[in-house]
């Protein structure tokens, strides 16, 4: 099934989500979650650190994109679900997309216009 080197990945990925989730539910910061976040499986603490460091500089810039493309109210969304929305957006522009070396929204938007992802 899942491929036992990427799992510390997919560790990594599934912890960004709950400590966004827990960030967003008590209105905590990066670090008060961090302090106390225990994950007892192995994970990728770098990735885990990217992820939320990218997300945490780019959040306005995130929303901001998601508005523009998307007719959905964010009222309407669980929390669960944004958060995912969100990281995903967020690896995606900011983390593995090789066409935007200084990985700006600007670029980014121009990159989802084409209907070409390659």
């Amino acid at each position: 099934m899942t491929n036992k080197k990427y799992k510390p990945q997919m560790i990594a990925r599934e912890s960004a989500v709950k400590v966004l989730y827990q960030m967003k539910i008590k209105n905590d910061s990066y670090e008060d979650i961090m302090f106390s976040f225990i994950e007892k499986r192995p994970y990728d603490k770098d990735l885990l650190s990217l992820i939320l460091k990218k997300y945490i500089d780019n959040t306005d810039e995130i929303i901001k994109l998601l508005t523009l493309k998307t007719d959905v109210s964010y009222e309407s969304i669980p929390v669960l679900d944004l958060c995912i929305i969100h990281l995903s957006v967020c690896e995606f522009l900011f983390i593995n997309n090789p066409r935007c070396k200084d990985r700006k929204l600007k670029c980014s938007t121009r990159n989802l216009d084409n209907s070409n992802f390659s």
